[in-house]
């Protein structure tokens, strides 16, 4: 009974040691720290998508 007991005891804490691992984010690798790795480099990251100008006007000063 008292094994029954330890074996649930030691169950349990594996059980929220793993459940209490931090989470990795894999997307905060610098480039570089990929480059030691041996892994390639990140696409750039595209903040915003920029507008065309609807069209160029000269200058009223010549």
């Amino acid at each position: 009974m008292v094994a029954l007991k330890l074996y649930t005891f030691l169950l349990l804490v594996l059980a929220f040691t793993a459940s209490a691992s931090p989470v990795v984010n894999r997307r905060v690798a610098t480039n570089a720290a990929r480059f030691a790795r041996g892994l390639p480099p990140l696409k750039p990251a595209r903040n915003f998508d920029p507008t065309r100008v609807r069209r160029q006007q000269q200058s009223g000063i010549p």
